[in-house]
């Protein structure tokens, strides 16, 4: 007889973007735990000091076909957006050309790692990948039964592309524990400019 134990990790995401005017877009649904999530949760099971807790929300503008903004990769779709993708098509260099518009990627790094099972880091440093300006954003962690929540708040003046009024289009997302992606989503365009809040909520459940 041979025994299968199998792991399923599932993943649910949530964007709400808060506008000036009052009103509140919503887009969620599930996300694509990454090869890269396994290795990394058996290293930190086995006490393997390379594990690494999840420390960096990343969005991106490359997570679309073609000039469709609406039009988002599907899982499996053409062999692009697989498991074992190991970054935002908006930081692979094979991509830099696509979709007739320049590569762009806000990072936000944070430290949220204690010994309660809710914390806040309220000083995450956001910035344009590739840039050394930061912004403050926020971002908190719960840890509930078998459910790792994490809440992350993008201010109005933050996540946004140089110049006033400048629109950044985004349709992909990802969280990174240390260098290794942990799950991805692409998803139709949100609009961020500023006098647009993101509150992105992102569950992953063992």
């Amino acid at each position: 007889m041979i025994l299968k134990d199998k792991i399923d990790f599932q993943g649910h995401f949530t964007v709400k973007a808060y506008k000036k005017d009052g009103s509140v877009e919503i887009y969620e649904d599930k996300n694509l735990i990454m090869d890269s999530a396994r290795s990394n949760m058996a290293e930190l099971v086995g006490g393997y000091s390379t594990g690494a807790h999840i420390d960096k929300f990343v969005l991106g503008n490359k997570g679309h076909n073609g000039t469709d903004i609406l039009d988002y990769k599907k899982v499996g779709a053409n062999g692009e957006f697989i498991s074992s993708r190991t970054m935002l098509f908006s930081e692979d260099s094979a991509y830099d050309d696509a979709n007739g518009k320049d590569s762009f990627a806000y990072e936000i790094g944070f430290d949220v790692k204690s010994d309660t099972s809710s914390k806040t880091d309220d000083n995450a440093q956001g910035r344009i990948k590739g840039s050394s300006e930061t912004q403050v954003c926020e971002v908190m962690r719960v840890v509930a039964d078998r459910t790792c929540t994490y809440t992350i708040t993008i201010p109005d003046y933050a996540g946004n592309k140089v110049g006033e009024g400048a629109v950044a289009a985004y349709t992909e997302a990802a969280l990174y524990a240390g260098q290794d992606i942990f799950s991805m989503k692409t998803f139709p365009s949100r609009v961020k400019e500023d006098t647009v809040k993101f509150v992105i909520t992102w569950a992953i459940i063992f």
